[in-house]
């Protein structure tokens, strides 16, 4: 449709709209306004959630000072820094950026993959901070190009996607994918998955996708996503990861796929079903997996290092240990899987970081999972003697690859 089009149907429905309700209580104008203002912004973006756009990415050609990682092996980091919109997100950024650039070069993970870094100032600030380590980044914005009208009414009430990714390698393309469905305070940000492809030295470029999949009602602690495997946010969830893997099929078709992000489903059944692995985890392996004539192998990465899940649980959320997590909600949220048929790319190691003020640095040595992937206990459910004021509600993980 032409751009003319478009704006003489927008300005006829305002007028017959605004005519018709000229006569109506106001009662009914608030209800009738809701309403469509959340059929323009919110059921919308379901019939979109399959499309993907290109990205720009930013980055520099040369003469920047990095410690460049050695041809045969690298590393990834995923981080939910919960830089929210008015909650001391620029401070926050802040913090977590002078402690990455604190620690010796040699030690950081190459590549960054950020969720909630919703606050675009915060951000911004966060990679012209880190810019002469990392120099390439990729982002996403709800800069919107276009006469579609709903489209531009959608950009004024739904945050970006939170999602960033930094790299010491060249980002040689990238793209977005939006989630379709979603509920509750997630309605409110564009959620999706972020593709990149990075040159790390392979005859062709790593893909690295960077999600944040359907959180459960903020009302429940982390067990009830267990308890509830076939829940709305399961099913959304389950659908995040089926359109994910989709896209990354079409785009790494054969190359390597590092998968990272916070997918908000829980691995171990600890509570219910003693120890095991959750059905949801199970269905999420399932779909990564794919089937029928094109299976894969798929890796969680700690679980592949650390394979004792009672002995190392690798809890990535634990308001034991983070003052800054939820009362209540001890779990393993956070991911990082490989998928590489050819087996080109090989699992090193991996491990989580509560990432306080001093942990990258060397901090408290008994908080330190790096030497053997626990959080400093060989039981799931041990008595805490110390809470960390962490930077997030969330540890990071990191994972090493050699080529």
């Amino acid at each position: 449709m032409s751009d003319f089009k478009v704006i003489l149907r927008s300005l006829s429905v305002l007028i017959v709209g605004g005519y018709a309700l000229y006569k109506v209580p106001a009662y009914l104008k608030l209800g009738i306004a809701t309403f469509v203002l959340y059929k323009l912004v919110f059921v919308r973006r379901n019939l979109v959630a399959e499309t993907t756009s290109p990205i720009e990415v930013r980055g520099k050609s040369g003469g920047v000072s990095v410690a460049r990682p050695k041809p045969d092996k690298f590393s990834v980091m995923t981080y939910n820094t919960q830089c929210m919109m008015y909650f001391g997100a620029q401070t926050r950024a802040k913090r977590i950026a002078e402690e990455i650039k604190s620690a010796q070069r040699s030690t950081l993970p190459n590549v960054l993959c950020l969720q909630e870094m919703f606050d675009k100032k915060a951000r911004d600030d966060f990679i012209k901070s880190l810019d002469d380590v990392y120099p390439f980044s990729v982002t996403q914005d709800n800069d919107v190009k276009t006469t579609d009208i709903t489209s531009y009414i959608s950009s004024f009430f739904i945050q970006n996607s939170g999602l960033l990714i930094l790299s010491m390698f060249p980002i040689t393309g990238a793209e977005f994918l939006p989630f379709g469905n979603h509920i509750g305070s997630d309605s409110w940000a564009r959620k999706g998955c972020l593709f990149a492809k990075i040159d790390v030295g392979l005859l062709e470029d790593v893909v690295v996708s960077n999600t944040h999949f359907q959180a459960s009602p903020d009302r429940y602690p982390l067990w009830w996503n267990v308890r509830n495997a076939s829940s709305r946010s399961a099913e959304i969830r389950a659908e995040n990861a089926s359109r994910m893997m989709r896209v990354l099929r079409r785009l790494g078709s054969c190359s390597p796929l590092i998968l990272c992000g916070d997918f908000n489903i829980v691995e171990e059944d600890f509570i219910f079903h003693g120890l095991g692995q959750s059905a949801e985890y199970a269905s999420l392996l399932e779909t990564l997996r794919g089937s029928g004539d094109d299976p894969c192998g798929v890796r969680d990465v700690f679980r592949a290092v650390w394979k004792d899940a009672r002995k190392y649980p690798g809890f990535t959320y634990d308001y034991r240990q983070n003052n800054t997590a939820s009362e209540g909600s001890v779990g393993r949220l956070d991911y990082i899987f490989l998928i590489d048929p050819k087996q080109r790319v090989r699992v090193r190691s991996c491990t989580v970081r509560m990432m306080y003020e001093g942990d990258l640095r060397g901090g408290n040595e008994r908080n330190r999972p790096s030497v053997d992937g626990s959080l400093g206990d060989d039981s799931p459910f041990f008595e805490q003697k110390e809470k960390r004021s962490c930077f997030s509600d969330h540890f990071s993980v990191i994972a090493g690859f050699s080529i």
